[in-house]
């Protein structure tokens, strides 16, 4: 296999050529950066019968894995909304090469960076196919940047909707949200989480990493990996990966669709991109 792990730009013709050369792919997020990238790889990993695998791996971060099993249970009721905010100050992130800050080569700002992640997130907490979505974006005030600094993305559901806060412009890193249903609520708080049910006393939580320390997470991979490994071997799990990646690039170019349309919600029609 190979590792993909260079600017998003280069994902597709990467996936590409590694799929036609035989191989398995594990690459980075965001996968690819538009609905034409995803459709040429999907059609190379499946005339190759070889596995593209995305590094999705903050559904693994213990706090999120535990806030999507309590959901799972029925802890807090029906789950009837999901709130989660990204706060990162200017400069975060991009290498030497600062590429975040390249258009071209990022392929879109912090909606396609951090985005990526809580889309999938919400899609696992909730556990319904979306039926709209909206966002409101602001772009750096200076410089003439055509990459958003900060994305308020709203998804609507058959029974709940969600909001994500993301920003660029932050003074601290901090990660934080809720998730409520009809008989309680979880509160994500970067290194806790407090699970408060309507019928019991609260309950704490805590973890031993912050979301918001540090960017590479390496004890979140071992997941990962079981994961990339076990469609690798076992063809009738194969693409379940690849169709999360799907939602997060359809959802992501509805999200920029509807920014452009001034912020109307965009309807989630038929099958997804």
């Amino acid at each position: 296999f190979v590792d993909i792990c260079t600017p998003p730009c280069f994902h597709a013709d990467q996936i590409i050529a590694a799929c036609r050369a035989g191989v398995h792919v594990f690459c980075e997020k965001p996968l690819v950066t538009s609905s034409a990238g995803f459709h040429q790889v999907k059609q190379a990993a499946d005339a190759s019968g070889r596995t593209v695998f995305t590094v999705n791996n903050w559904k693994y971060a213990p706090i999120f894995a535990k806030t999507v099993e309590l959901a799972a249970a029925g802890c807090i009721g029906q789950v009837e909304s999901v709130s989660l905010s990204v706060l990162r100050p200017p400069n975060a992130g991009g290498g030497a090469s600062d590429w975040r800050r390249q258009p071209e080569v990022a392929g879109g700002g912090i909606l396609l960076d951090h985005g990526w992640h809580h889309l999938y997130l919400v899609l696992a907490i909730i556990n319904q196919t979306p039926e709209s979505v909206s966002a409101e974006m602001e772009f750096a005030e200076t410089g003439g940047s055509s990459l958003e600094q900060t994305v308020d993305l709203r998804l609507r559901f058959p029974g709940a909707e969600a909001q994500l806060h993301l920003t660029w412009r932050a003074s601290s890193r901090r990660n934080f949200g809720q998730v409520i249903g009809n008989q309680g609520t979880i509160s994500i708080n970067d290194d806790h989480l407090i699970l408060s049910r309507y019928d019991a006393a609260p309950v704490r939580y805590d973890f031993l990493e912050a979301l918001s320390h540090g960017s590479q997470h390496l004890e979140w991979m071992k997941p990962v990996i079981e994961g990339f490994w076990q469609e690798v071997c076992d063809a009738s799990v194969r693409g379940a990966n690849l169709e999360e990646a799907r939602w997060c690039v359809h959802l992501t170019r509805l999200a920029y669709q509807s920014y452009k349309e001034g912020s109307r919600p965009i309807p989630i029609i038929g099958q997804i991109g």
